[in-house]
C-alpha cells in the first residue's frame, strides 16, 4: 500500500516525457505562427504566391462567375422537382380518389 501511495504521490516527469513534451509544444507554436502568417503572405504582393493571385485572378473570375451560376441553376432545379414531386404527388392521390368514387358508382353489367 505504501508503494502505491508513493507512486500516486511522484507528479514529476520523466526526461523523455518532457523532451517530447518540448518537442509538441515548439511543433504547435510554430504551427501557429504559419498559421497566424499564412493569409498575410497570400495578400502581399512581394511572395510568389500574393503575385500568382494577382495575375491569375482576372483569368479565374469569369471560371468562377459561370461555376455560381452553374451551382445556382442546380439547386433551383432541384428545388422545383422537390417541389412539385409533393404537389404531383397530392394530385395522383385526389385522381386515384375520383376514380374510386366513380368505379363504385358505376353498376354491374347485366345479364340478358
Amino acid at each position: 500500500m505504501e508503494e502505491v501511495r508513493q507512486g500516486l504521490a511522484d507528479t514529476s516527469l520523466s526526461d523523455a516525457t518532457q523532451a517530447n513534451l518540448a518537442q509538441n509544444t515548439s511543433l504547435q507554436s510554430h504551427l501557429r505562427q504559419a498559421h497566424e502568417h499564412a493569409p498575410v503572405l497570400g495578400r502581399s504582393g512581394g511572395s510568389l504566391r500574393g503575385k500568382c493571385c494577382r495575375l491569375l485572378a482576372p483569368l479565374a473570375k469569369p471560371v468562377i462567375e459561370q461555376l455560381d451560376l452553374f451551382h445556382h441553376t442546380v439547386l433551383r432545379v432541384i428545388e422545383l422537382v422537390a417541389g412539385t414531386q409533393a404537389e404531383a404527388k397530392s394530385k395522383l392521390q385526389n385522381l386515384e380518389e375520383r376514380l374510386q368514387k366513380l368505379e363504385s358508382k358505376e353498376q354491374p353489367p347485366r345479364e340478358t
